[in-house]
């Protein structure tokens, strides 16, 4: 939200789309899965639109800058503790869940896009 308001972007009414259904731990982890993972990708995003948009700290970037310099470390203890607290038996669950909240990340970007 800071993003967009640094933009000018009131997505105060907006009608935003709901979260997948998140019944367990495996479920909760899949999708923070897709979160945590978009912070990883989000520090070569966010150097890239710094660079074309001429954007600063605090200034558009938030959400590509996710954790800053701690994003790598972060990353890899959410992954330590994906792999500590699923059982193999709920990969599918987990993979489900991480479909289906790259989905509502696919359905933010149309609204944001319009």
């Amino acid at each position: 939200m800071r993003d967009l308001a640094w933009f000018g972007v009131d997505a105060s009414g907006e009608a935003r789309p709901a979260l997948p259904e998140m019944r367990d731990a495996a479920s909760l982890l899949g999708a923070m899965y897709v979160i945590e993972g978009s912070t990883l990708g989000g520090q070569l995003i966010g150097r890239h639109v710094e660079r074309v948009l001429g954007l600063t700290a605090g200034q558009g970037n938030a959400y590509f800058r996710g954790y800053n310099e701690r994003t790598g470390q972060l990353w890899k203890e959410f992954c330590d503790a994906l792999r500590t607290n699923v059982p193999d038996s709920e990969t599918d669950t987990v993979i489900a869940a991480a479909k289906a909240m790259f989905g509502v990340f696919g359905s933010w970007m149309a609204i944001a896009s319009k």
